[in-house]
């Protein structure tokens, strides 16, 4: 569905001022309005970013540290962030890196921009993204170990609770490794489910031979 320009909110992550200062510009040329423009230095300030606001669309840096692109777009795609899974997202870049096309190609990531920046590059690259409509996206196809460590140890987890695929709740601790029928790890067993990932497991858990996980259900009241 195509968003206004005028309307959109727009995340620019990069470790470089002088790169978001020049986005900035460009887009406020273009028609979007300077309070719908945020900023953020590296992909961990880019999740709380998204955390605390609505986002259309996110330009970012691929290498920078603490955690860089490909990272925050393998923690967005896998529904560990408070945004949708599917949103637009193109890479900055300076580097022509073969590797690194492969990877966002893998993540879905809807473009690269080659720096030096040119107005008219990304003029072309952010009406495509706002105007294009968005493909469905699967989380748990992008549930990779690789990218995420448990933030409950292993030794620390609480009992859990067979449960029905159906019966899953936002919030829900996974106790035990989420596995699939042929042995493909999905999400290590102290994690916390996110409503993404709860509505990927109930549309797709039987093409992933998953009906029950044991969790410890999310506390209420």
């Amino acid at each position: 569905m195509s968003i206004p320009l005028a309307q959109a909110r727009i995340l620019i992550v990069d470790d470089l001022l002088l790169v978001r200062t020049l986005l900035a510009r460009v887009l406020t040329g273009m028609g979007t309005q300077p309070e719908r423009l945020l900023q953020a230095t590296d992909g961990n300030s880019a999740i709380r970013v998204i955390h605390e606001h609505y986002i259309d669309a996110i330009v970012c840096d691929v290498e920078m540290t603490p955690m860089n692109g490909l990272e925050l777009l393998a923690h967005i795609r896998a529904g560990q962030t408070a945004t949708r899974p599917n949103i637009p997202f193109v890479f900055l870049s300076c580097h022509d890196d073969p590797l690194h096309r492969l990877a966002a190609e893998a993540l879905l990531a809807d473009g690269f921009l080659a720096k030096p920046l040119r107005p008219a590059d990304i003029e072309a690259m952010v009406w495509r993204l706002l105007s294009h409509k968005r493909p469905r996206s699967n989380p748990l196809h992008y549930m990779a170990p690789t990218f995420m460590s448990p933030p409950v140890p292993a030794g620390k987890l609480p009992p859990g609770k067979r449960t029905s695929v159906g019966r899953l709740r936002t919030g829900d601790l996974l106790t035990q490794d989420l596995v699939t029928a042929d042995g493909r790890l999905l999400l290590a067993a102290g994690h916390r489910l996110t409503r993404a990932m709860v509505t990927a497991l109930q549309h797709h858990h039987a093409h992933y031979g998953l009906y029950w996980l044991d969790v410890q259900p999310q506390a209420t009241g």
